[in-house]
């Protein structure tokens, strides 16, 4: 038979208890799925470190690229992703050249 015990505000101290245990729990189990979710949508620890080495390296748009690649069903599949990544490159480098300042001296080509 469970005792139940006063605290000092005449609330009984178990049902107290009983209520810290519930929030802590709810809490808890709030960290854990966002966490699960963290971690599918970003790896681990692990996968993050590689990532940031990579993006350091400037690696991460090769293994991009090659995945994109790699998906390809048929050559015409192929043919037809390797265009996009073209236009893609063609993109990224007017884009830097805009903010280096090197496209207006390029007009004529």
């Amino acid at each position: 038979m469970e005792t139940a015990f006063r605290n000092a505000s005449g609330g009984n101290a178990v049902q107290s208890d009983d209520r810290l245990i519930q929030q802590a729990r709810y809490l808890l189990d709030k960290m854990l799925a966002w966490q699960e979710e963290d971690f599918k949508k970003n790896g681990g620890v692990r996968e993050r470190m590689h990532a940031a080495r990579t993006e350091v390296r400037g690696e991460a748009w090769d293994k991009a690229v090659y995945s994109m690649l790699a998906l390809a069903k048929t050559p015409d599949d192929l043919e037809s992703r390797l265009s996009s990544v073209i236009n893609s490159a063609r993109r990224a480098a007017w884009s830097i050249g805009n903010r280096n300042g090197w496209n207006s001296t390029r007009r004529g080509s």
